[in-house]
């Protein structure tokens, strides 16, 4: 493994600290204090990092913020998500819309998902997941970007849930992405791990985000089957956006739903979305893998 470098690790802290924090600036002092670097360092590696446009500083105020230069690597970095993202998002907040939830798009960037937008209005007390929030692609996350990949993939999914999982626990995450194939979506049901992890998304939080993702393993996760005479608590339901290549580009997921839902509800509400998934699917020219729902 290569050896960390002390400098780019402050240069990355900076930038994803200030874009955990996009609409607001921060001066010499407390941006030390925050990111944990000394005031001489600071100064410089802010300079350098503002005379390539990667900040702007207010020459008043004497703050740092985002600057130019950010953009230009962000539009490049994500010049296919803007297409798909620009042909699903009316989709998105019809659907947000129609039934009064949030419908949040994400997508894989290597071992992470992404959340790339937010369609419908936050309820309140509600915790706030915003486009650039991320969380680890690690069982139980992602079993809709899984369920209809290779096995070589799905087993590098299953081996990134590490020596706390068992056998018994990765049969479970098999039978669950069994469940995702034939519902044609994620079925994830409430608990306190999942809501301590959606605290932790819409705080930014890294580390804690792990620690909640962790925490699942011991919680009854995912919704496997629908029993006609039950009723359930559903934290959300995701959904796959199929590309050309017959591969999963997006998920759409749908949150803040009612606090408890019967067997019918929940069959309702799979069929709206897969209509939307399948929508977007079409204007995207995507086509769904053979044996999709």
């Amino acid at each position: 493994m290569a050896r960390p470098s002390p400098g780019v690790a402050r240069v990355v802290g900076v930038l994803d600290f200030l874009a955990e924090h996009p609409d607001e600036v921060f001066n010499l002092s407390e941006l030390c204090r925050r990111v944990d670097m000394n005031k001489a360092t600071g100064h410089s590696l802010l300079g350098e990092l503002t005379d390539a446009g990667y900040l702007v500083r207010d020459p008043v105020d004497k703050t740092y913020g985002l600057g130019p230069r950010l953009l230009a690597v962000g539009l490049a970095a994500g010049h296919n998500e803007r297409i798909v993202l620009s042909r699903a998002r009316r989709h998105l907040r019809r659907l947000a819309d129609e039934l009064g939830v949030r419908c949040v798009a994400s997508t894989l960037r290597g071992d992470d998902i992404v959340i790339l937008e937010v369609a419908g209005r936050e309820r309140p007390f509600r915790t706030s997941i915003q486009a650039g929030h991320r969380l680890p692609f690690v069982p139980p996350v992602g079993t809709v970007f899984i369920a209809w990949g290779t096995e070589a993939e799905t087993e590098r999914w299953l081996d990134r849930a590490g020596d706390d999982v068992d056998g018994s626990t990765r049969a479970n995450y098999r039978a669950a992405l069994d469940a995702v194939r034939r519902h044609g979506c994620s079925l994830s049901l409430d608990g306190p791990a999942r809501q301590r992890l959606e605290i932790a998304l819409g705080d930014g939080e890294t580390g804690a985000v792990a620690d909640a993702v962790h925490d699942l393993v011991r919680e009854k996760y995912f919704l496997l089957d629908l029993d006609e005479q039950a009723d359930y608590e559903l934290s959300f339901l995701a959904a796959p956006v199929f590309g050309p290549d017959g591969r999963v580009v997006l998920a759409v997921t749908v949150y803040d739903l009612p606090s408890t839902s019967s067997a019918a509800d929940v069959e309702a509400l799979v069929a709206r979305v897969l209509a939307t998934t399948r929508d977007i699917t079409a204007v995207l020219g995507g086509v769904e893998p053979e044996g999709a729902k």
